[in-house]
């Protein structure tokens, strides 16, 4: 039905919006009943979530897998997130810049003087991104979730937590210098090489 199908692309990439997390992921636990307590038996056919029609719970699932798809990365093996969070904060570290240039306020997380790049990988997966991935593991209940999610973002967060994480401000370099040969060394594609690998050139 391509009226339920366009709802659910739009709502799920609508989830994806980090301004409504907590809203988002609150009335998922509310819907599935969550509970932190592994002895409780509250996730039942009781559980609201099965009262909704198959359209509403459809919607709300599929945004809910979006969602911990988006972000995701920071459950990969370390050198994977290690990459993506130098893209991240190439990202973060150019609209600082541009903001600071522009005599704008420099959104949070965006500027190079200020950001420990550990420490907010440390608290993006404790409070965003571990129990929005708890949540999905309740529903799903999974042991192949369990081992390769939840473990994995477990060890990681340990990790940035260490004395040596792998990524610090210094090693994010700037955009505006991201097609030299050191960024392409460390992982980094160039935004001219993704773009041709997305459109399937060599």
């Amino acid at each position: 039905d391509f009226t339920l199908l366009r709802r659910i692309v739009i709502e799920s990439v609508l989830a994806t919006d980090m301004a409504k997390h907590f809203e988002t992921l609150s009335r998922f636990k509310a819907a599935i009943n969550y509970t932190e307590n592994p002895n409780e038996t509250a996730k039942t056919l009781e559980a609201p979530i099965y009262a909704e029609s198959v359209a509403d719970r459809s919607a709300r699932v599929v945004s809910m897998f979006l969602k911990a798809a988006d972000i995701g990365h920071a459950g990969k093996p370390l050198e994977i997130t290690r990459r993506m969070t130098i893209r991240i904060h190439m990202e973060f570290f150019a609209q600082g810049e541009e903001e600071r240039e522009l005599g704008l306020p420099i959104s949070p997380l965006c500027d190079r003087n200020e950001v420990n790049v550990a420490g907010s990988q440390v608290g993006f997966l404790h409070h965003l991104v571990i129990p929005l991935y708890k949540a999905v593991h309740f529903f799903v209940t999974s042991d192949e979730f369990l081992n390769d999610c939840l473990n994995r973002l477990e060890a990681n967060l340990s990790h940035w937590q260490s004395s040596n994480p792998c990524v610090c401000t210094d090693d994010i370099p700037d955009k505006r210098s991201s097609c030299d040969s050191t960024v392409a060394s460390r992982g980094v594609f160039p935004q001219e090489q993704i773009v041709k690998l997305i459109n399937g050139f060599e």
